[in-house]
């Protein structure tokens, strides 16, 4: 991801959070003389997040728990805003055609898909609109329908 902020693009990365790792992702970017094109916003509470994450182009989960989905995702979506995560996970399942992968901890593949959506707005687009339609499939009103019929059916009842 160094390269793409360092070879003349025009791209900013910021990273929310006060974890424990703040200050070691601060010196890196300084390392990698990259710390103009890095924000760290620390903790944002929950307007600001959504007010950030509705000016973003994009949004990368990466090293998610393997075996958990994200409201953030789901929120991105719903925002307009296309999403990368990690391949093969629970995310990328609750994702399904609505968001691009990378494998875990390649970053060349990251770098990649970051670029593929700046240069395919088709893409983009294509992506907020399966977003869109993957939120109204995972809304309440969609799924309980489906839920109260498969325990019917599984219990023998109507």
């Amino acid at each position: 991801l160094a390269v793409l902020l360092k070879n003349g693009d025009k791209y900013q990365l910021a990273l929310s959070g006060d974890g424990p790792e703040k200050s070691s992702l601060i010196e890196l970017s300084k390392e990698l003389d990259v710390s103009d094109c890095v924000v760290f916003p620390g903790w944002l509470d929950k307007e600001t997040l959504l007010n950030s994450m509705k000016n973003a182009d994009i949004l990368v989960i990466p090293r998610w728990r393997p075996e958990l989905t994200s409201m953030i995702a789901l929120e991105s979506m719903a925002l307009g805003v296309p999403v990368i995560v990690t391949r093969n996970t629970a995310l990328s399942w609750q994702m399904q055609e609505s968001a691009m992968t990378f494998v875990d901890e390649d970053y060349n593949e990251l770098a990649m898909q970051i670029k593929k959506l700046r240069d395919e707005p088709k893409l983009r687009v294509e992506l907020i609109k399966k977003g869109w339609n993957r939120l109204r499939e995972l809304d309440i009103n969609t799924i309980f329908p489906k839920l109260m019929n498969a325990i019917s059916h599984l219990t023998g009842s109507s």
